[in-house]
């Protein structure tokens, strides 16, 4: 099947290669290993890299730059080819200059922040099992791997904290009852509004028309993000709610709180299960043993 056709989730494939490299292997079973996961022919990573940089932009609300994107799958395709090169060869020196590409790929994606995120994780895997074949050629090589293990390990912990921060960023407030005092004789209001508050006082209180005071609190449940209202169908906007009227402010209430819920699924849990994925990486590069 061509890798077009046999798409596979990129959270789901960095993970699975920071648990394939945990451990030492032998060379041939390496070399093996590694063409399975990072050559095209196996998988199609350049477009994996390709949905990991774009669905991290789209989900923390940057703009792709085509020339950046551009650039980077075209070091992705590069770094893929020699490592494809290296799984039919075994020749040092390709591995070699895959680690090389490959690290200078994640550093440049690291540089971009929070944004390249995904494609930072794809290609320090990519350097991370370049680096673990050369340390079953050459053991001068294991304190390289250790070294670069723990620089990405704080490099992911930053960009995860960047992201965490987005998630927070986009999180509404919890839905808050805003109240205004309503003039019940007039205020500004047509003839229509007056008396739509005051039929609908007395249906609440019981209450006659003599009884109903000249003022009376109203208001709506709204939404807050970072000191901004959030406008939402069935919020304000429209007439204020009695305050004392229960029943409807129980239905503005419901439409608040799945208004709210509607933000958090769309703009919110999208990263959080992206950082859910790269805290997986992370917690796996903790864990490779380098002997």
């Amino acid at each position: 099947m061509p890798p077009e056709e046999n798409e596979i989730d990129w959270k789901a494939w960095i993970v699975e290669v920071a648990v394939e490299y945990a451990v030492p292997l032998a060379a041939e079973y390496l070399s093996g290993r590694i063409r399975q996961h990072f050559s095209q022919n196996e998988n199609n990573l350049e477009l994996m890299f390709k949905n990991a940089v774009e669905e991290v932009c789209s989900r923390v609300a940057e703009i792709i730059d085509q020339a950046f994107l551009d650039q980077y799958l075209s070091d992705c395709r590069h770094v893929s080819n020699q490592i494809k090169i290296y799984g039919e060869t075994h020749d040092r020196d390709i591995i070699t200059n895959a680690q090389i590409e490959s690290s200078r790929l994640a550093s440049r994606l690291y540089d971009m922040g929070y944004k390249a995120a995904g494609g930072f994780y794809i290609a320090s895997n990519m350097h991370l099992a370049s680096l673990r074949a050369l340390s079953e050629i050459d053991a001068t090589y294991k304190n390289t791997l250790r070294g670069f293990t723990h620089d990405y390990i704080e490099k992911g912990i930053n960009l995860n904290t960047q992201l965490n921060d987005k998630a927070t960023y986009f999180t509404p407030s919890e839905c808050e009852w805003g109240t205004t005092l309503v003039h019940m004789t007039g205020g500004g209001m047509s003839g229509e509004e007056i008396l739509k508050y005051r039929e609908r006082y007395k249906e609440v209180t019981g209450e006659t028309d003599s009884e109903i005071p000249e003022y009376v609190n109203a208001g709506w449940y709204f939404l807050k993000r970072n000191g901004d209202s959030l406008p939402y169908e069935g919020g304000g906007g429209g007439q204020p709610i009695l305050e004392i009227d229960n029943e409807r402010r129980e239905r503005s209430l419901q439409a608040c709180t799945r208004a709210r819920q509607s933000i958090i699924d769309e703009k919110v849990n999208p990263i959080i299960t992206i950082t859910n994925s790269t805290e997986n990486v992370l917690n796996n590069w903790r864990n490779w043993r380098i002997e």
